[in-house]
């Protein structure tokens, strides 16, 4: 009878069996060297003789962690502190990072403050023109450890001029419908944008801050600095500095499209061709150029979120396959339906998104109007 409660009861079970694997290592070589992985269910124990693997949860059985806001909503540089609670007690210090949309204003991990269960980091708002969803990743040991996904793990940065939020939307976290679409219907093939591209500002109109910023950026797109060649001095100052259709987005914005155009067709824009594209996916238009294989990626993860084949004959199917595939900007950003379609995206992939495809997922989930 003992041994039948025993076996029902699975979380002692587990950690009898790891107690049992570790000490016949100890019995095998006299010295064990055990480790364990925050809030994760495994453990091992080494020594020369090999390694022993247990497992057995450490403090429970699910574990947790809740992110909470001294504010919903935050001005673009005023300060907001954001804490996190775990469900039990961490090892070591826990690390946050601040993802917006574009690929600016990210800020990399940091060690949060705090002990035990509670830890606390104070973010001063990026400088940003248009609102954004800030997405909140916490980690521990590193990234080593198996943290909990947290609950509620954005907050909006309105823009110190108003921005442009847009109004409440219909999407649905628990749903990939959508009812409304915001990629235009003008977004068809043609040559609209021809001659539009980045230029060298007047002597009276450089901002070098802006420059600088810019010049961070094309690092982060990248992986090298700006050389000063004309290819990168028009990407600097698209970002810096846009161009009469693109004025509208905010720098982290317009580097975060010259990123999608990387991103499909695996170089930075330098052609006239190049330029005209990247100004039709700035606003929500098909390219003129395309990528049969980041198409057929964007068609998989089409699949993935639909749990079907795309249809390219359905103008909102194709509108999501070209949206992933490319990153077209939406006419008009709905916060609300980004955030829902965040949250739908972090259900699906078990990640917040970060690459610039994850995130022009994220777009075509708020805006194409493609449903299951």
């Amino acid at each position: 009878m003992k041994l039948k409660n025993l076996l029902k009861n699975k979380s002692y079970l587990q950690k009898v069996i790891f107690v049992g694997c570790l000490s016949l290592v100890v019995c095998l070589s006299g010295v064990l060297v055990a480790e364990a992985t925050q809030n994760a269910g495994y453990g091992y124990g080494y020594s020369s003789q090999g390694y022993a693997y247990g497992y057995g949860y450490w403090t429970e059985e699910t574990s947790t962690l809740a992110i909470s806001y001294s504010a919903s909503s935050v001005e673009a540089g005023d300060a907001i502190t954001i804490t996190a609670t775990f469900g039990s007690a961490v090892a070591g210090t826990p690390d946050i990072n601040i993802n917006l949309s574009g690929t600016a204003n990210d800020t990399a991990y940091t060690a949060m403050t705090g002990s035990g269960t509670t830890w606390t980091y104070s973010y001063t708002a990026a400088s940003i023109t248009a609102n954004e969803i800030a997405i909140v990743n916490v980690r521990t040991i590193n990234g080593l450890g198996d943290t909990p996904t947290p609950s509620n793990n954005t907050f909006t940065i309105t823009a110190s001029s108003g921005g442009s939020g847009g109004g409440g939307g219909s999407a649905t976290a628990t749903s990939t419908t959508q009812t409304e679409t915001a990629i235009p219907e003008a977004a068809i093939e043609g040559d609209v944008y021809e001659g539009e591209r980045p230029a060298e500002p007047a002597t009276d109109e450089v901002d070098e801050q802006a420059e600088t910023e810019a010049e961070t950026l094309y690092e982060r797109i990248t992986g090298e600095a700006s050389d000063g060649s004309e290819s990168s001095a028009d990407i600097v100052n698209f970002i810096a500095y846009g161009t009469p259709s693109t004025m509208k987005l905010g720098s982290g914005e317009r580097a975060g499209v010259v990123n999608s155009f990387r991103a499909a067709f695996g170089r930075v824009p330098t052609s006239d061709l190049d330029w005209q594209d990247i100004i039709k996916i700035a606003n929500g238009r098909w390219p003129s150029q395309t990528n049969e294989a980041a198409e057929a990626l964007a068609s998989e993860t089409f699949k993935t979120i639909y749990l079907r084949e795309p249809n390219m004959d359905s103008p909102s199917d194709n509108a999501a396959v070209t949206v992933m595939a490319y990153g077209l900007r939406p006419a008009d950003r709905n916060l609300d339906s980004e955030r829902a379609a965040i949250n739908i995206f972090r259900n699906i992939f078990k990640k917040s998104p970060e690459s610039a495809t994850e995130w022009d997922a994220v777009r075509a989930i708020a805006y194409s109007g493609a449903t299951r």
